[in-house]
């Protein structure tokens, strides 16, 4: 059996302290050839020389790309990345296709175990979980559901990080991501992940953890101590965000794609659903439909769906 080519679109911004390490760990999987295609957003600090001294040591093995109008928005950095490969037609040229942010540590059989699990299972996209290691502070690591989520449950959250997902290159190949779509919290992983859900493509987990997550100050998103109106505070900025989000991608995948007949209806459901009686609302929170496992968050969830917040 031929060795598996992949390719990672890695989106950059002042990544220079953890970049060089992370860049390494990528380049030197286990069992499979990887390339890398490098998306920086206008880095001030020595982010390009690291790049540059790597590309020096893998030689045609990393193609860097800059912005000349810096966003700082990771969902435009890897929607650009996936436009680029495809407009370039490069897709084709790899059997998988695979996410990365600029800060982890890829174990070294992190590719090869989704690449087995997918071929295993004749899948087209798989996730896993990773290893956080906070480096600001002793704050709890959030632990994420390890299993694939229905497209309800992804309606209200996710559990897929873009680091751990891989995706079969002809399923990549088919991905028509939102444009001019401002998104407030919801980022590319989030998006693709309910993209395949919603057409019942086949996604597997990957049991073994692929990642060293390593929080910081600098990161996106990640877990950190707060109070309790902190948290608070936090949560219901969230939610009024979610809800923004979930509308815009719900009117994305209705308009873009074929979802199966049971989420199609799902989707028509939520996107009426504020139209509907008090009764109906409370209807579309169901463990068929737009649910979450913990029953304090579908006590929530309900009462969203009451108020029109959902």
């Amino acid at each position: 059996m031929r060795t598996a080519k992949v390719l990672v679109l890695l989106a950059s911004y002042n990544g220079d302290e953890f970049l060089e390490e992370q860049l390494n760990s990528i380049l030197n999987q286990n069992s499979v050839a990887t390339d890398i295609i490098i998306f920086d957003d206008g880095s001030k600090d020595s982010t390009i020389s690291v790049i540059e001294r790597v590309i020096s040591k893998f030689p045609n093995r990393i193609t860097l790309l800059h912005n000349d109008e810096p966003i700082h928005n990771p969902l435009h950095s890897f929607s650009f990345l996936t436009e680029y490969v495809k407009e370039k037609k490069m897709v084709m040229n790899y059997d998988f296709i695979s996410f990365s942010d600029q800060d982890d540590i890829w174990l070294p059989n992190k590719i090869k175990n989704s690449v087995d699990l997918i071929l295993e299972t004749d899948a087209k996209v798989s996730i896993s979980s990773g290893i956080s290691t906070n480096l600001v502070n002793k704050a709890n690591i959030t632990t994420y559901d390890k299993r694939v989520y229905t497209f309800g449950e992804a309606l209200l959250k996710n559990n897929a990080i873009g680091m751990t997902m891989v995706f079969a290159s002809d399923f990549f190949e088919s991905i028509i991501f939102p444009e001019n779509i401002n998104l407030k919290i919801w980022l590319h992983d989030h998006v693709m992940y309910l993209i395949a859900l919603y057409q019942g493509v086949k996604i597997v987990f990957v049991r073994e953890a692929g990642v060293i997550y390593r929080q910081h100050s600098r990161n996106v998103i990640g877990d950190t101590k707060a109070n309790l109106i902190t948290q608070l505070k936090s949560k219901i900025k969230y939610v009024n965000n979610s809800q923004s989000d979930r509308k815009k991608i719900a009117n994305f995948l209705r308009n873009n794609y074929i979802g199966t007949h049971e989420n199609q209806k799902l989707l028509d459901d939520y996107i009426e659903y504020e139209k509907k009686s008090i009764f109906v609302r409370l209807s579309i929170v169901h463990p068929r439909k737009i649910f979450a496992e913990k029953h304090n968050v579908y006590i929530v969830t309900k009462l969203l769906a009451i108020l029109k917040k959902l």
